[in-house]
């Protein structure tokens, strides 16, 4: 299930080189000594007794990391040793280990987890609510935080294995088979020769992605990546009573680049 992460998000405010032995935060909220920093593949371990003050004094390359050198505003993500596992034990209940996986304890939003069909996940931060099977879009600052996809907006796109509410930490799925992605538009027609775009209106609930024809001329802004299947099927999409289409599709690191554009057809192709 989606969890309420117990880390603390911020950004380190000046560079920092493999060498030196502080770190300085944009905020140092919560910061106390015992503290864990992670700074890209990093740790750092927080080591002074005094009022925590920029900057902080700190043991680089802890629990068997490399010290490296980070730029400017690179995020940073700080909690109790035992917070940063709380992500790591979500993957294990949803089985996204696989047999044999390999997640590290540290684990924070833009981790990376394979389940045993070789399917891959991400973790990403939730803005609002969603249902297993939403088309999102994530974030391109680093922060790996998601939103229902829209036309208009670009970015790499996943879909979520869960429902989650707002300002939870979860799971997406960007490459590997989903059983029932939601459709928008209800086109509960769509077949493996549909090709997949971001949806033009908001469903109920909200979708993100919409199926088109591929015999025929259409205008839409295309997830490429993001490919259709299978034949739709009508099946309950939420916990409580909403209904709607879903798609068996495979995805592929999927994304779209905010354009509309006409789609090359077999109609095209033969005129």
């Amino acid at each position: 299930m989606a969890i309420s992460l117990p880390l603390t998000q911020t950004t380190i405010s000046s560079a920092m080189t493999q060498t030196q032995n502080n770190i300085r935060l944009t905020s140092t909220t919560g910061v106390v000594d015992g503290r864990v920093i992670k700074v890209g593949q990093e740790l750092v371990k927080v080591s002074t007794s005094e009022t925590i003050a920029n900057p902080i004094p700190v043991l680089r390359g802890w629990n068997g990391t490399a010290a490296r050198a980070h730029a400017i505003l690179a995020a940073a993500w700080h909690g109790d040793p035992d917070d940063f596992r709380s992500l790591r034990d979500s993957a294990d209940k949803h089985g996204l280990t696989g047999n044999g996986g390999v997640l590290p304890d540290y684990c924070v939003p833009g981790t990376i987890a394979y389940d045993g069909l070789g399917n891959e996940y991400l973790a990403v931060q939730t803005t609002a609510v969603s249902y297993a099977g939403t088309t999102v879009v994530v974030s391109r600052d680093g922060l790996f935080s998601i939103a229902v996809l829209a036309t208009g907006t670009q970015g790499p796109v996943g879909l979520t294995v869960e429902q989650t509410s707002s300002d939870e930490v979860t799971w997406v799925l960007r490459r590997g088979y989903f059983a029932g992605a939601l459709e928008a538009g209800g086109t509960s027609d769509a077949t493996s020769a549909s090709v997949c775009c971001a949806a033009s209106s908001v469903s109920t609930p909200a979708a993100g992605m919409a199926v088109v024809e591929s015999s025929t001329s259409n205008e839409c802004q295309q997830i490429h990546g993001m490919f259709c299947v299978g034949a739709a099927t009508s099946a309950t999409t939420s916990a409580t009573s909403a209904t709607g289409v879903r798609v068996p599709v495979f995805l592929h690191y999927p994304y779209t680049n905010g354009f509309q554009s006409v789609l090359e057809t077999t109609a095209h192709a033969s005129s």
